[in-house]
């Protein structure tokens, strides 16, 4: 939605009466918010952004509040400890002292002083040394009931913390509240992407949704949506078989591809699932063998097969079509996913098809890292969001395999790399290998071992980007402010991994990750310009033509039109009736008396009704005359119709 536009947000007028509301109150399933909706008010959608960045700058200045307390503990646990040693020579000095005025009692005694009359146990005696030691001595005892009371103040300030921190995370609760929209509200574009593929490929499927009350954040639910939709593609055209194929096999005539979504921690899940015939490993590995990726004698498993679809332009299709590829590959979805710093798993399913596991943040506000700390002193943090497992010094072994380490942990092996070596500082991995802990990151290529020298924390941070004149820094995901004020960059593991990958000569994974220029025979994809007045009909048209295959260009009016096909050439014009400046009536007679633009065909979508439009319309040449609403299906119908007619 653009940023000028207003998005509608729910507000609980019963929270006023509250200092802050409860975890427990915040909308957690798509029904909550339907019921919030019947109480609501229009915020611009910019408001919404800002308060979300006010938010994310609030969390760090508790970050480092957090850390000055801290500080304040470790200062007063110094003091507490300083007092214990000032206490045990106050005892020591008391002691001292008794034993002086015992000493001066006796030579008293043996004197004609005025207090030899009377026995030491009559009358004690001072001299300026005891009372200067006993005032020195007060004053200890003061200053021991003022640390006391420090800190208590010092505990009271913790607590009040800790509820300023509650309080901060259920600000962030009810901001992200807003951004929160159900997986459901996307159902529609994901069953006609399903429609569409089977339509193109003579196939038939069934989509199922599992999940889609489960909210998420809108921001990522929005760049997830073209990867879920290039996957659903990828699953019908690739796993899925014909209805005579599938019924020969004993399998329903119709294709199942489910996609769940669910909850793990701080991440969401998708499972895309479908129950076809699965990878063709060996098409990829035939592919993989023409374009020099890896060798006919290599014995290689199914897990870096399927990695091998992540490749840039790699495809088992001779052809790319509009329903999969379409000019790009499967790494667009794993580029997506890691710009989430969520991770991505592909293999088969249980029911022998295909299945590609998707693990994203649920908001992009917070994330939660890891703080690490590399051979040069500094913290680096990395997304909990791909780690698999933290495993302690000592735990699982670690050995030279030919040119490479690996990390043996049971019976599984990982393909080890140290954190000093992937961000260029000297280490000697060999030697102190076994003093390091180990991390266990996901991704695409299979389960990965990381070594690090320390690894000192898990915090939640609020990571952006370095703007505009640093990004694109292969391995960083963005920086972040620690409590000390120290800025800790965020890193990015995969592009790291591949990155040290491409540089390790006959590494596998630089196969993956180099340049590849499979024999693909690409096809133009249709251009189609959609012509409407209507900023709402022209972004839903643009979308429906973007979702079926289709590039895209738009224009206003007539005027406009006419000015963008002079450097566009559109395939097919999609256009409204009713327009300012130059109507869509005017626009066709122009394009009919045309020599370049006379055979483009000319689909009119208008709310116009009654016969006599349609019957000026057709007088002027247009080729489909579809009324408003309009069903989807039947507009991408005519699309094709008119497709097939021009090519004919």
């Amino acid at each position: 939605e653009p940023a000028g536009e207003a998005a509608t947000v729910a507000l609980d007028r019963r929270a006023s009466d509250t200092p802050a509301r409860r975890e427990s109150d915040l909308p957690r399933r798509a029904g909550d918010i339907d019921q919030m909706q019947l109480d609501a008010v229009r915020v611009p959608k910019a408001v919404l952004d800002n308060v979300v960045g006010v938010i994310g700058e609030n969390a760090i200045a508790i970050g480092q509040i957090q850390e000055n307390l801290r500080r304040l503990e470790e200062t007063c646990k110094q003091i507490k400890g300083n007092d214990v040693v000032l206490q045990q020579r106050r005892l020591e000095l008391e002691k001292l002292v008794n034993i002086r005025g015992m000493a001066a009692r006796h030579r008293g005694r043996m004197g004609d002083g005025p207090g030899s009359d009377f026995d030491p146990l009559e009358m004690d005696e001072y001299d300026e040394f005891y009372g200067a030691t006993h005032a020195y001595i007060e004053g200890v005892a003061d200053s021991r009931e003022l640390l006391q009371s420090f800190s208590n103040e010092v505990a009271d300030l913790k607590n009040l913390f800790l509820l300023q921190s509650r309080l901060n995370k259920e600000l962030q609760q009810v901001a992200m509240s807003t951004r929160m929209v159900p997986v459901k509200s996307i159902a529609s574009r994901l069953q006609r992407t399903v429609r569409q593929a089977c339509r193109a490929t003579d196939k038939q499927a069934e989509l199922q949704l599992l999940g889609g009350e489960l909210l998420i954040d809108a921001e990522v639910l929005s760049k997830l949506t073209d990867a879920l939709m290039h996957m659903l593609r990828n699953s019908i055209d690739h796993s899925v078989e014909t209805r005579e194929d599938r019924e020969s096999a004993g399998k329903p005539g119709a294709a199942t591809v489910s996609l769940t979504f669910s909850q793990e921690g701080n991440n969401i899940v998708v499972d895309c699932a479908d129950d076809g015939r699965g990878l063709d490993f060996e098409r990829i590995r035939e592919i993989g063998i023409k374009s020099g990726l890896i060798s006919e004698d290599e014995v290689l498993d199914e897990r870096f097969l399927a990695g091998l679809i992540l490749k840039p332009g790699f495809s088992t299709k001779d052809r790319v079509t509009q329903v999969s590829g379409r000019g790009v590959g499967m790494d667009v979805v794993n580029n997506t996913i890691t710009k989430l710093s969520g991770s991505m798993d592909i293999g088969q399913s249980d029911r022998g098809g295909a299945r590609i596991v998707l693990r994203v943040p649920v908001t992009l506000l917070v994330n939660h890292c890891l703080l690490v700390v590399a051979a040069d002193n500094n913290v680096y943090g990395i997304p909990t969001s791909i780690l698999e497992q933290i495993l302690s010094p000592g735990i699982g072994e670690i050995r030279d395999d030919g040119e490479k380490q690996v990390y043996q942990l049971e019976q599984e092996t990982y393909d080890t790399h140290s954190l000093n070596s992937l961000l260029g500082f000297a280490d000697d991995e060999a030697g102190d290998a076994g003093d390091k802990a180990v991390l266990l990151l996901r991704s695409a290529e299979g389960t990965k071992a990381i070594l690090v020298d320390v690894v000192k924390d898990s915090t939640d941070l609020v990571v952006k980007n370095m703007g505009a004149y640093v990004k694109d820094i292969r391995g960083v995901a963005g920086v972040s402010t620690l409590g000390d004020g120290r800025v800790v960059v965020v890193l990015d593991m995969i592009s790291l991994i591949q990155a040290r990958a491409s540089e390790s000569g006959d590494d596998k994974l630089r196969r993956i990750d180099s340049p590849m220029a499979p024999e693909v025979h690409e096809v133009a994809l249709p251009k189609i310009m959609v012509v409407d007045d209507s900023l709402s009909a022209r972004n839903s048209l643009s979308q429906l033509m973007a979702d079926g295959g289709y590039r895209v260009v738009i224009a206003r009016d007539g005027i406009e039109a006419i000015e963008v096909m002079n450097q566009e050439q559109p395939d097919v014009v999609l256009t409204d009736l009713e327009m300012p400046r130059m109507n869509g009536l005017e626009l066709l007679a122009y394009m009919r008396n045309s020599d370049r633009w006379n055979s483009v065909p000319v689909v009119m979508i208008t709310s116009r009704t009654m016969g006599k439009h349609r019957q000026q319309a057709e007088k002027f040449g247009v080729n489909e005359y579809i009324t408003k609403p309009y069903n989807e299906d039947d507009v991408l119908t005519s699309i094709q119709d008119q497709l097939m007619q021009k090519s004919a």
